[in-house]
């Protein structure tokens, strides 16, 4: 297998700003390392301070394309300043030369795992009824609070294991073990699907999955558990959980790009399009007269640009307008979100679908910079 550097790029639009002349953007990096000769980050050089190596390269650029129906009308670039909260020294502290990175094959693929979940849906209305189906002016009987939770669990009210398989109700243990079964049952297709649909999830399915998605396992680490060990690509995804750490990295950017530049250049915001694509490129800047970080209009219409490692940039459809700039939904209404609190509930039978990226390969090109 050949050494490779893959960094997937991606546009998140956020808004925006307060003064409704910028559009914020994030930009986040994914980056597959793979066909090195150790298996550590000193096979990678750009990775063995990944902080450092944005800070010192010299002319580094993130380009900025605006596409309407497959035709950029608009691009923008900018550096790196000297605000960025990139730090070098937490990088060296969290990923010596020394980590590992585990190859990305079909075999440890997130997808093929299985997925633990429950519905929060209804955990959260159990949890509202038990105000209104308990007396708040007075201690409530065992007649009442047996009422309210033998859905969940007959045995949290005084009913022994015997009676309730008199009853021919289901254990806990056993309702845990029939969703764990379900999990890894083919589907109509024959695909595992890894995860449970519960779309009509009685009130003690809830609960069951609830406990078993949040309570440890009695059981031991495997043999050859080793906390010690870092996976690069794992360590990522626990760090894209904690958005400080993912800034001062460097897996994560954030933008204001001026909407005058764009508009400036033919992108129409008159009023409110929905099939603007947002992506970017990240690499060298070559040739180029002046500084592009500082300077307002530096002149880059001799230069060249070679993208760092193996780029792979996704579209991120957007709506947009003046004021407007935040990712497409499916859904038909354009003021909503398929989102709750910026969450898809599990469970809900409502149609949703997160903002969708279109993920294609761009080779090194000239960039295209406002006039």
């Amino acid at each position: 297998m050949s050494q490779t550097e893959s960094i997937k790029w991606v546009v998140c639009p956020n808004g925006t700003d307060s003064t409704g002349q910028n559009f914020q953007v994030s930009v986040f990096a994914g980056v597959v390392l793979s066909g090195g000769p150790s298996g550590t980050l000193e096979d990678f050089p750009d990775f063995q301070n990944w902080p450092s190596t944005l800070l010192t390269t010299t002319d580094l650029e993130f380009e900025f394309s605006f596409d309407v129906g497959g035709t950029t009308v608009a691009s923008w670039a900018t550096g790196i300043d000297s605000s960025s909260p990139l730090s070098e020294q937490l990088w060296t502290n969290l990923f010596p030369s020394s980590t590992e990175y585990v190859e990305q094959t079909s075999s440890n693929q997130p997808r093929i795992l299985p997925i633990v979940s429950y519905p929060a849906s209804q955990i959260v209305s159990f949890i509202t009824g038990q105000y209104q189906d308990l007396p708040t002016t007075q201690v409530p009987t065992h007649t009442q609070v047996s009422a309210v939770f033998n859905d969940i669990r007959p045995t949290l009210v005084g009913i022994s294991p015997d009676e309730v398989a008199s009853a021919g109700l289901e254990s806990f243990g056993e309702i845990q073990s029939r969703l764990a079964a379900q999990r890894l049952a083919p589907d109509a297709s024959g695909n595992i699907p890894y995860a449970n649909n519960f779309t009509h999830a009685t009130t003690a399915e809830a609960f069951a999955a609830h406990a078993a998605y949040f309570l440890p396992t009695a059981s031991p680490p495997p043999p050859g558990f080793s906390p010690s060990t870092i996976d690069f690509h794992a360590a990522q995804g626990f760090i894209g959980e904690h958005r400080w750490l993912q800034r001062a990295l460097g897996f994560a950017f954030d933008f204001e790009i001026p909407i005058s530049d764009l508009t400036g250049q033919g992108l129409s915001l008159g009023s409110l399009i929905s099939d603007l694509y947002v992506s970017v490129s990240v690499g060298v800047q070559t040739g180029v007269q002046g500084n592009v970080a500082t300077d307002a209009s530096p002149d880059e219409s001799l230069g060249s640009f070679t993208p760092i490692g193996t780029p792979v940039s996704a579209q991120t459809r957007c709506y947009a307008s003046m004021t407007v700039f935040e990712p497409y939904s499916e859904t038909a209404d354009t003021d909503v979100l398929p989102l709750s609190g910026g969450l898809v509930l599990i469970g809900d039978e409502t149609p949703a679908s997160a903002p969708r990226c279109r993920p294609r390969w761009r080779p090194p090109r000239p960039p295209r910079w406002p006039h």
